[in-house]
């Protein structure tokens, strides 16, 4: 990913990000095949207190020691993002019960767990009979673990 981190501090010196700073970014967020998953160039910025784990771990190391002004291309490994994918957490369901057009490997879905939590799985694999394999990580949250993610800047 490409960052232009923006230190919310005085602007007659370099700054840097460092532990504790508040910094500000612009960010597009790709996977590894180039597809665009988010971006909030000409939005407003990402802001976040630097070494405060508000960001995965891989970025966060990523942007240390950068200056104002500064881009950098990112790319941040499944370890340091939201983990790998967990084989135990596929579970099989019958087809009828993801909506067709979603009938793709790959595609993204969301959901409800029977206590309510918000859960984002992914069709792994559609069988011949009645039933497709959903991936979703035990918290249900980490839409992308398993995925290498590349953020870039745009100016």
């Amino acid at each position: 990913m490409t960052i232009a981190p923006v230190v919310l501090q005085a602007a007659d010196t370099k700054l840097t990000v460092t532990e504790g700073k508040h910094v500000s970014l612009e960010y597009t967020l790709q996977l590894d095949d180039k597809s665009v998953v988010e971006s909030n160039v000409g939005a407003e910025p990402l802001t976040y207190t630097h070494g405060s784990q508000q960001l995965i771990p891989g970025l966060e190391k990523a942007l240390e020691g950068l200056a104002v002004g500064d881009t950098k291309e990112v790319t941040v490994t499944p370890a340091d993002g939201y983990g790998e994918q967990d084989p135990k957490a596929l579970q099989e369901v019958q087809k009828q019960l993801i909506p067709p057009d979603a009938l793709t490997v790959g595609a993204r879905l969301q959901g409800k767990t029977p206590n309510g939590r918000t859960v984002y799985p992914r069709v792994a694999e559609i069988k011949e009979a009645l039933e497709a394999k959903l991936s979703a990580e035990a918290s249900g949250i980490y839409l992308w673990a398993g995925s290498v993610l590349c953020r870039q800047r745009e100016s």
